[in-house]
């Protein structure tokens, strides 16, 4: 247990100093007109994602920002913090609706979501205007 709360602080660590670096971007959201902070593009899975063993919900996440992603989601169904690494990764949590707030090395984009049966979600940085 010890162990992996020290591994917990120290990616958190590496993540806010990867962060402290001046971006040469800002991202921008797939599905808002203007610059946002961190760009999205979120689709619902058209197939039941949802684990029959744990009856948690499917939440894919495509990080394509070139360095971590920090997602908060919180909401009546519990709160949730996910370190998300470059690449597709897959993470559970239970159904309903959240706020969340996504940070990376090129800003952050909060908003509200709701997660049923399972979401895709893809995040990237968009150069700035």
């Amino acid at each position: 247990m010890k162990l992996s709360r020290w591994l917990s602080v120290l990616l958190a660590l590496v993540f806010v100093f990867s962060s402290v670096e001046a971006a040469p971007v800002a991202a921008k959201s797939g599905l808002d007109s203007g610059a946002c902070s961190v760009s999205t593009s979120s689709d619902m899975v058209t197939s039941p994602v949802v684990d029959s063993k744990s009856k948690l919900a499917k939440l894919s996440i495509n990080n394509k920002t070139g360095g971590y992603l920090s997602i908060q989601l919180r909401g009546q169904n519990g709160s949730y913090w996910f370190s998300i690494a470059p690449g597709k990764h897959r993470v559970f949590v239970k159904s309903g609706r959240y706020s969340y707030t996504v940070s990376a090395r090129c800003g952050s984009k909060s908003g509200n979501v709701s997660i049923k049966k399972g979401k895709s979600w893809k995040w990237w940085c968009a150069k700035r205007k």
